[in-house]
């Protein structure tokens, strides 16, 4: 690669996968000589394929947060640190990620980008509802809320509100995730990954609420959405047996049971 902090990781960065869309970015970066450009490029990609290339997307932002320091490219940086914290949420490495999202938190406050503040406040709440402290995530949820309303970005309100469910379901306060996740399923359009996990976690207030025909109805939509993400497959699978099973339907629910609890080293957890 030509030119800045990651020139020396060229073989590295291309040996990581042989995936179209990661060989197609490192071309993309190779014919790009301008650094500030670069990291835009990195930031994009880490928003378009993170999630489905989490590894790769995790070495590429440490390299180019380097970049961003010495270019001293605080909106990038900024950009860089949320996508790491989201990085490291994922991989459930839950001390990084907060470090991570901290500081962006606090130089997106300076810099006064509202999306990033979102990203990084949301960021904050997943992560200490995924440490089990769920008062302190829904203060981060509902600060978020506000600024979301604070700057007219109302897009973040599904992602945030879809979020802000999952604690009051972890809570059994069931009623106050429905009344969340009903009004963002019916209203809001949303990235394939996005809408699964809100009709997962929408079918989960049902089936608590006994409401289990629509709940089945809901998983039947989120496991076609969910295909290329095994973690929430596993977690459709799993929540369609419980709906299987208090309908009355063992058979089925351990024909959905059967695959997961064969194949080796499945991992259940998702977001």
């Amino acid at each position: 690669m030509g030119g800045g902090a990651v020139s020396n990781d060229d073989r590295f960065l291309r040996g990581l996968s042989a995936e179209g869309p990661w060989q197609r970015f490192l071309d993309a970066w190779d014919a790009e000589p301008d650094a500030i450009r670069r990291i835009d490029l990195a930031t994009a990609f880490a928003a378009e394929q993170g999630r489905l290339l989490p590894r790769e997307t995790g070495e590429l932002l440490l390299r180019v947060l380097v970049l961003a320091r010495e270019t001293e490219y605080r909106l990038g940086q900024a950009h860089i640190l949320a996508n790491l914290g989201w990085n490291r949420l994922d991989a459930d490495q839950y001390q990084s990620a907060r470090s991570y999202l901290i500081e962006g938190l606090e130089l997106a406050r300076e810099l006064k980008d509202s999306a990033t503040l979102l990203r990084c406040l949301n960021g904050l709440g997943a992560c200490y509802t995924d440490m089990g402290l769920f008062e302190r995530a829904i203060t981060h949820y509902r600060e978020a809320l506000e600024e979301a309303d604070r700057s007219r970005l109302i897009e973040h309100h599904g992602l945030i509100l879809t979020n802000l469910a999952r604690c009051h379901i972890d809570l059994g306060q069931y009623e106050a995730a429905r009344q969340c996740l009903e009004q963002v399923v019916e209203t809001s359009e949303s990235l394939p990954l996005n809408r699964a996990i809100r009709l997962h976690r929408l079918a989960t207030t049902y089936r608590h609420l006994g409401r289990l025909d629509e709940a089945q109805s809901l998983l039947d939509d989120a496991l076609l959405l969910a295909e290329p993400y095994p973690s929430l497959v596993v977690q459709c699978s799993v929540e369609a047996a419980w709906v299987r099973h208090l309908g009355g339907q063992d058979r089925e629910a351990e024909d959905l049971l059967r695959p997961l609890l064969e194949a080796p080293g499945t991992d259940s957890r998702g977001r």
